[in-house]
């Protein structure tokens, strides 16, 4: 069962502030619309009564499909530096509420197989939902990600500047990357490469990147933003 709770949230442009329904938790099935929402970059979307800024709203949130197999804990972008601390929720909650003494013996039975996940921001949330459904290993992608970011002169290497699997397109990875363009400003590009030729490569050259993939060992936050913040410090 999905649950919202009411919650004030301020325009981050002109700091109206409205009251609005903020998920605590979403249950995906074929008759809820908030994985199309999700996908779409719709969900948790408001405009301004004042200003007409639109914006997305972040509040903690887990997100559950049982036909997918998914349970993926979303926090808001900005607590991304305490990885190490929040990754810990969403096994917490499996362990306890799907899988041990407090679930339902049919839970624990719906609860096998499933593929838990950390994210940061609900464009992370979309990212990582296209990437498991289609089958694509998100270890091996977060290496195509950081592959980018070392290639492209435009994409700085900083966490501000991770880019965003965006779709999976005639057979080709579209991502959105913001970009330091040569008068100083921050623009956004998309970049384009063939699947699964990309990842044929990165497979190749997976030894490179070994001490990457082991971090990810028995992680529930797979992605480039791990290199970025310091597990004992969490600071860039």
């Amino acid at each position: 069962m999905s649950r919202f709770h009411e919650e004030t949230v301020s325009c981050p442009v002109c700091g109206k502030k409205s009251t609005e329904l903020i998920a605590t938790s979403l249950r995906i099935s074929s008759n809820t619309p908030f994985k199309d929402q999700i996908l779409k970059g719709e969900f948790q979307r408001f405009t301004c009564e004042s200003c007409r800024h639109t914006f997305h709203a972040e509040d903690p949130l887990m997100y559950m499909d049982f036909d997918k197999k998914l349970m993926i804990a979303q926090f808001p972008k900005p607590w991304n530096a305490n990885w190490k601390e929040h990754e810990k929720v969403v096994t917490h909650n499996y362990d306890n509420y799907l899988a041990g003494k407090y679930a339902a013996p049919a839970a624990r039975e719906l609860s096998k197989g499933f593929q838990l996940r950390t994210v940061f921001g609900l464009d992370a949330l979309a990212e990582k939902i296209t990437c498991l459904e289609y089958g694509l290993d998100d270890q091996l992608l977060s290496i195509l990600k950081l592959q980018l970011i070392l290639n492209i002169e435009e994409i700085p290497f900083h966490p501000e500047f991770i880019p965003l699997l965006k779709e999976i397109k005639d057979g080709d990875l579209v991502f959105l990357c913001r970009v330091l363009n040569t008068d100083g400003n921050v623009g956004q590009a998309f970049f384009t490469l063939p699947f699964p030729l990309a990842l044929d490569e990165v497979k190749n050259a997976a030894d490179q990147y070994q001490s990457l993939l082991e971090t990810f060992q028995n992680a529930t936050y797979i992605d480039t933003g791990r290199l970025f913040f310091s597990a004992d410090t969490n600071s860039v």
